[in-house]
């Protein structure tokens, strides 16, 4: 789980993530402001993407768009976006929690926590790796590896 706050009014059209696996239950939460005190809240949070996937290509990019509702974030606001795998996804652990680790002139994305269970305990401090796709005027996306 991770925090995006918006420079611009944003709207986030999908996610791409390295699946570890060639099948898994994928679902994507989010939760308005910061997760912090409500990351272990599964009913503060709103899920958004829910899809079991079979032959999967490890280490390819997948592409997650098709949310069940719009994720609207303006211009100076932040919210915390959960992305979580059954059979785990790429991501880099890092030393420091809610850190920059992307960023341009509509959006930063801050470090998170690495959730190895739903809505359990969280292990480390981490940078998922994929592409968040969004739409200001113009539109842009966001590469992290």
């Amino acid at each position: 789980m991770f925090t995006v706050k918006a420079k611009r009014d944003v709207t986030i059209k999908g996610v791409n993530i390295f699946p570890k696996k060639s099948y898994s239950d994928i679902l994507i939460y989010v939760l308005d402001g910061d997760y912090e005190g409500k990351q272990l809240k599964e009913d503060k949070w709103d899920r958004v993407f829910k899809k079991s996937f079979t032959g999967l290509q490890p280490d390819k990019l997948l592409k997650l768009d098709d949310f069940s509702s719009t994720v609207k974030i303006k211009a100076g606001e932040t919210k915390s976006m959960s992305v979580w795998s059954r059979r785990g996804m790429l991501y880099e652990k890092t030393g420091k929690e809610r850190e920059p680790f992307g960023s341009n002139d509509a959006i930063v994305l801050r470090t998170g926590r690495v959730m190895k269970s739903q809505f359990r305990r969280p292990t480390d401090p981490g940078n998922w790796a994929g592409v968040m796709r969004y739409v200001c005027v113009p539109m842009y996306s966001l590469l992290l590896y």
